[in-house]
C-alpha cells in the first residue's frame, strides 16, 4: 500500500493506494480537522487489517504553502519511514494545483499559490520540473496562471480551480515526476523569521 499526505493544500488529503489499485480517498478542512490525520490513518489501516509496517510507499507535499502544513506532513512521513524503514518520496503544491487543473480542463503548466503577505508563488513547468518563483501581484501580467488561494487575492484574469475539485490520487500517481529527497520547500522566509531581522 501507498499513502499520500497532503496537508499543506487548502484542503488536507489523504489518499492510501492498495496494491490492487484501490483507493481510498480522506480530506479534512485545513483548520478545524487535520488534528485527526494520524487517527484516520490508524482507523484505515484497521479496517483493511493492516499494519503500518505494510505501508510500502510513502509520498508527501512539501510546498510550497502553509509552514506548519508542511511540518505537520513531513513529521507524519517521516516519523513512518523512522519506525518502518519505508521509501519516501516527496511532490509539491505545484504538482498538486497542476492535476487539479488538469482536471478541471485548465491550463496545467503555470501555477500560483497565494504566500501570504501581498505575493505569490509562482511555478512554470520546464521540461519535468518547475521554475519557480515569488512575485507580487503586479509583476504577473499574463492570463494564463492557475490559481490556488483564498478567492479575495485572484485576479478575474486568472483561471481557478473549482472549490469542488478533489485529487484522484490513482491519477496523479502517475501524472507527477516524484522527487526522493525530502526536504520542506517553504518558498520564502516565515512571518516570524522576517520578524526577527
Amino acid at each position: 500500500m501507498r499513502l499520500l499526505v497532503d496537508t499543506v493544500s487548502q484542503t488536507n488529503s489523504l489518499g492510501f493506494v492498495s496494491n490492487d489499485g484501490s483507493v481510498i480517498n480522506q480530506s479534512f478542512d485545513r483548520r478545524t480537522e487535520s488534528r485527526f490525520i494520524l487517527e484516520v490513518i490508524s482507523q484505515v489501516l484497521e479496517k483493511r487489517r493492516l499494519g503500518t509496517s505494510e505501508i510500502q510507499k510513502l509520498m508527501v507535499n512539501v510546498g510550497p504553502g502553509s509552514f506548519t502544513g508542511i511540518k505537520v506532513g513531513l513529521s507524519i512521513i517521516q516519523t513512518f519511514a523512522l519506525v518502518h524503514g519505508t521509501e519516501c518520496q516527496a511532490f509539491t503544491s505545484f504538482d498538486i494545483v497542476s492535476h487539479l487543473a488538469k482536471a478541471s480542463s485548465l491550463p496545467d503548466d503555470k501555477i500560483l499559490i497565494y504566500a501570504y503577505q501581498g505575493e505569490y508563488f509562482c511555478a512554470q513547468r520546464v521540461d519535468d520540473s518547475w521554475d519557480f518563483s515569488v512575485r507580487g501581484k503586479t509583476e504577473l501580467s499574463s492570463q494564463n496562471w492557475v490559481f490556488q488561494g483564498p478567492e479575495r487575492f485572484a485576479d478575474e484574469k486568472w483561471h481557478r480551480v473549482p472549490s469542488d475539485c478533489r485529487i484522484n490520487w490513482t491519477k496523479f500517481l502517475t501524472e507527477c515526476q516524484f522527487q526522493a529527497k525530502i526536504s520542506p520547500f517553504y518558498g520564502k522566509q516565515s512571518t516570524a523569521e522576517m520578524n526577527l531581522k
